[in-house]
């Protein structure tokens, strides 16, 4: 395994807890998003919207 300096390994390290919290806020307003908005052509004419029901 190739040795890495301390630098090196703290900004791997504040990437990674970057990475982590982006996916973690990130995920859910998302999913909410396509399913609200991106799905809407996709559904069947007589399901109800999400919309309509929120």
């Amino acid at each position: 395994m190739a040795k890495l300096s301390k630098e090196t390994k703290q900004r791997l390290q504040q990437l990674f807890q970057c990475g982590q919290f982006v996916i973690r806020w990130g995920f859910i307003p998302t999913v909410l998003y396509l399913v609200c908005f991106g799905a809407e052509e996709h559904l069947h004419p007589t399901s109800p919207s999400l919309m309509k029901i929120m």
